[in-house]
């Protein structure tokens, strides 16, 4: 004899507990999505900083190593450097050996390092200081000078959240690279 079973002893949701279970996935994927936004903004601001600081550092040593002029420069929509005054550092940056003294990267010269464009489309990455706008060079006593002379720059990395999640790096008056403890400046 087939026993049968009632339908209250049977597994499975009702209509009302699977609707709850739905609105209260909906609550935390609302709460959740916002902070992980968040978390992945800050955390390509710190690759960012990090990558800029590396490839200074670099360029320095490079310098410093080979007694030669390494020039940074911010990079035009290819691989070479831009003068172009609506392209700013946030398009990338090329890092070489500049051979010829020519300020321009071409034959004969030694790429080092270049970062194309940085991800996030309000990134945004600017030097304080003008001299600084297209490009700069490390001496081999390992000083950063701008084409006018000018040493020591802060470079500002900010994004559609304000100054106040914002970065900076800081090259001192003797060249050297790190990240800054200051609010950047001229974030939108």
């Amino acid at each position: 004899m087939k026993r049968q079973t009632s339908p209250s002893s049977q597994g499975g949701f009702t209509l009302v507990e699977l609707i709850m279970g739905v609105a209260i996935v909906a609550i935390l994927v609302t709460v959740a999505v916002p902070s992980y936004n968040e978390m992945l903004k800050l955390n390509r601001h710190r690759v960012q900083t990090s990558t800029l600081v590396r490839d200074l550092g670099m360029a320095r040593s490079e310098a410093a190593t080979r007694k030669a002029r390494v020039v940074v420069c911010r990079k035009d929509l290819g691989t070479q450097c831009s003068v172009d005054a609506s392209l700013d550092w946030e398009n990338g940056w090329l890092v070489f050996i500049d051979a010829d003294l020519d300020d321009d990267y071409g034959a004969g010269d030694t790429l080092i390092s270049q970062m194309d464009a940085l991800e996030g489309t309000s990134n945004t990455l600017r030097a304080d200081n003008t001299d600084f706008d297209d490009l700069f060079y490390y001496e081999p006593d390992g000083t950063a000078v701008s084409t006018t002379g000018t040493r020591g720059v802060t470079f500002n990395f900010c994004d559609d959240r304000g100054a106040s999640s914002g970065m900076t790096v800081e090259i001192s008056q003797s060249g050297r690279p790190k990240i800054g403890s200051g609010t950047p400046s001229g974030c939108p």
